[in-house]
């Protein structure tokens, strides 16, 4: 009997140490803003305990200075790399949904740029290894005219596990 407790007690724990793995994924997105912005952003996102994760981020933004909500012309190109942090708010067996703070820098058409970002992202699992995610984020772009450098956004993408 004793055997018996000792191994389905190590099975249990097995499997608790397996809903707390890690992940590391690898992921790419598109982003439109009602404020003339687009953009394209591929990340990298790592986590040891699944519930708080580090990513770095590589992020081309489309601006326009045309007052129309939406354009498919850009005036502004920014070109930059970031890091982020991510905290898990809630979870099931198929969709999570975190709230992420981070930063990037980069250039605007030669000239040094920076910006801090933050949103909400929900992740929908597609497979094992294949993620379907959206986020809707708040950017405060630097060295941009004035009248629009708080940039709300959503974006869609992919995020493959690795």
């Amino acid at each position: 009997m004793k055997k018996l407790f000792q191994t389905i007690s190590f099975l249990l724990l097995s499997i608790c140490a397996i809903a707390q793995n890690g992940y590391k994924t690898f992921g790419l997105s598109a982003s439109l803003s009602v404020n003339n912005a687009k953009g394209i952003t591929l990340q990298y996102e790592t986590s040891k305990n699944g519930s708080f994760a580090l990513g770095i981020m590589a992020e081309r933004l489309y601006y326009s200075y045309d007052k129309k909500p939406i354009t498919i012309y850009a005036d502004e190109k920014i070109e930059a790399g970031g890091l982020f942090l991510k905290w898990r708010l809630h979870n099931t067996r198929n969709f999570n949904t975190g709230f992420f703070l981070g930063g990037a820098m980069g250039t605007l058409n030669s000239k040094f740029t920076w910006y801090p970002f933050l949103g909400f992202q929900q992740n929908i699992y597609i497979s094992g290894s294949l993620i379907l995610f959206t986020q809707e984020r708040l950017t405060y772009l630097t060295k941009v005219p004035k009248n629009n450098n708080w940039q709300p956004a959503l974006s869609l993408g992919l995020k493959f596990k690795l």
